[in-house]
């Protein structure tokens, strides 16, 4: 009957999605729980019974994906089949937490007269054994799951058990496994060990989180490239190990979150004295940085690390106020680091090492923010934490992640404050600045917004100033708000397009002859000033820099002996 029911379902089921592709994850759910409802319902909560249905429903499924060649219809195929793995995982779970009360590989004495076919009641009362498994040949004795194995058996039905009865097999088990009954006596069972299990069986064992070790005053943590995966399974047994070379002893076991990891190509590296970071208030984010950044170099780095250290106690040194120190360190980063610019086309992976960006003095945005993270950690600034993801009104995104720093309630960006090859014009743009005016262009993680996906960059340019316009009248005192503080100069709405017409109807333009020109009757001349040559290609990029404050700039129509003219937003003016 569960089988009728299955093939029914599975009949619907091909028939409405081969018809239409207007279906969403919420549509095949209601369709599985339809199905699953049903299968419970005539299984009367029977493991089982479910298990037996839940099988038939997969290897249908199965069935159907080798004949099916719509990218689509697959998608959907294997959709069903993951919500339908989740049930079976359940039921199989639940089966042997039943097993662990009632069975193991021991004589069984309490066999219920009505649990079995009289034949096997008869055989099991001849002095076999009674075991009884999960569809994956597991089963649960005193709290341990183990896998059972065999080679040679036979299926026993009513038509041959009477040979047994009269033959009786040595050390004979009769199994019970997916409706059937085989008879064994050539058998092996392997303790099945979870992952959990396995974080203390393990010589060499290191938890991503915290990936380091004390041993002898002095910290160390692995380095490792190639590494084993397992996706399929929650637990091993003792020839999982062997067939893939995993040994207890020599390999290292990896816990990363959620998930776990072999790697018998490693090295241990040392990291720092533990004297040098024991006043380090953030060690857990200092030593795991220092063991991401041994990926870049195998030399001994520690006279760096200590040139780290001094420099920083030379630039912190008689300040209490920590708001002085961080504002210190950000400064030399700033002023001291240059970003490597070319990283793009050459490649060069040192760029994203600290050690490398304060030794060279170049970097990219991972060497920035790492260097930061170091040197608040000498300076005993607590509570910083580097943050990863996307600045989406970059020309690069979504291909180059980008790094930021969050300390306390406030977020920082170096890389973003130290321009390619300019100078910061004495402003500092994402210092300190709060969470929701950093996040105005940005977001922490790996998945990217469905809607960021397919905007051209033009049109997350025009995402972030709605995002910052929206900011403005709480936040309008950051020095990041003068793109919106010039666009409220110019009455301009968030989506306006910025060009040199406009401009020059906003803001009527001084005209400069032989330096000189004329405001209000008063003559002013110009001895020097410098100044951004405004086109049409170009103005919109200089007006909404935050470098540009235009309340503080002049626009001059600037002409020239030939009597030919440019326009310029003057700044640092000086009149005679």
């Amino acid at each position: 009957m569960l089988q009728k029911i299955v093939l029914i379902f599975l009949i619907i089921f091909s028939f409405q999605y081969s018809l239409t592709w207007a279906y969403t994850q919420a549509d095949l759910k209601l369709f599985y729980d339809r199905l699953y409802t049903k299968i419970e319902l005539k299984s009367q909560q029977k493991p089982e019974k479910i298990l037996h249905a839940l099988y038939t429903v997969e290897k249908k499924l199965q069935s159907a994906l080798k004949t099916i060649s719509s990218t689509k219809n697959q998608k959907v195929l294997n959709t069903i089949l993951a919500m339908n793995r989740e049930k079976i995982v359940f039921w199989e779970n639940k089966s042997i937490s039943i097993l662990s009360q009632e069975n193991s590989i021991l004589p069984q004495t309490n066999t219920s007269q009505t649990a079995h076919p009289q034949y096997i009641i008869n055989l099991l009362n001849n002095g076999y054994t009674y075991l009884q498994t999960s569809p994956y040949w597991e089963f649960n004795e005193n709290g341990v799951v183990y896998k059972f194995s065999f080679k040679k058996y036979y299926e026993i039905d009513i038509n041959n058990h009477a040979y047994f009865l009269k033959n009786r097999l040595s050390n004979g088990v009769i199994v019970f496994n997916k409706n059937k009954y085989i008879l064994t006596s050539d058998f092996t069972k392997e303790r099945k060990y979870t992952y959990k299990d396995l974080e203390g069986m393990f010589t060499h064992f290191v938890d991503a989180k915290n990936p380091y070790t004390l041993e002898s005053w002095t910290y160390y943590g692995y380095r490792y490239n190639y590494y084993i995966f397992f996706d399929d399974t929650e637990s091993f047994s003792q020839s999982d190990f062997l067939a893939n070379k995993i040994d207890f002893k020599t390999t290292l076991f990896i816990k990363d979150g959620e998930k776990y990891f072999f790697s018998n190509e490693y090295q241990k590296v040392k990291l720092a004295w533990e004297s040098m970071i024991s006043q380090i208030v953030n060690k857990n984010q200092f030593l795991w940085s220092v063991v991401d950044d041994n990926r870049f170099f195998s030399w001994d780095y520690e006279d760096i690390l200590l040139q780290i250290q001094d420099t920083t106690k030379n630039i912190t040194s008689g300040i209490n106020n920590n708001d002085q120190k961080i504002r210190k360190i950000y400064d030399y980063i700033v002023n001291e680091v240059h970003y490597y610019d070319t990283y793009i086309t050459d490649g060069n992976k040192q760029v994203f090492s600290w050690v490398l960006t304060y030794k060279n003095k170049t970097g990219v945005c991972d060497g920035y923010t790492k260097l930061f993270l170091y040197m608040l950690s000498f300076a005993g600034i607590s509570d910083v934490e580097i943050k990863r993801g996307f600045a989406y009104d970059n020309g690069d995104f979504p291909n180059y992640w980008h790094a930021w720093v969050r300390i306390w309630e406030a977020y920082y960006d170096p890389t973003f404050d130290d321009p390619i090859g300019g100078s910061r014009n004495g402003n500092y743009y994402y210092f300190g600045i709060p969470k929701v005016l950093m996040y105005a262009n940005r977001f922490d993680g790996t998945v990217i917004p469905e809607n960021l996906k397919k905007m051209s960059l033009d049109e997350r340019k025009a995402l972030v100033i709605k995002n910052m316009y929206e900011l403005f009248n709480d936040y309008r005192n950051f020095a990041l708000m003068n793109t919106i503080k010039n666009r409220k100069f110019l009455w301009l709405e968030y989506s306006q397009k910025i060009t040199l017409p406009l401009i020059l109807e906003k803001m009527k333009p001084e005209e400069v002859h032989a330096g000189k020109f004329y405001h209000e009757w008063y003559e002013f001349v110009i001895r020097s000033l410098s100044y951004y040559a405004l086109t049409d290609s170009n103005i919109e990029t200089i007006i909404l820099s935050p470098k540009i404050d235009l309340e503080e700039m002049y626009l001059l129509k600037w002409y020239k002996d030939d009597g030919s003219f440019d326009y310029r937003l003057a700044y640092d003016v000086i009149f005679e």
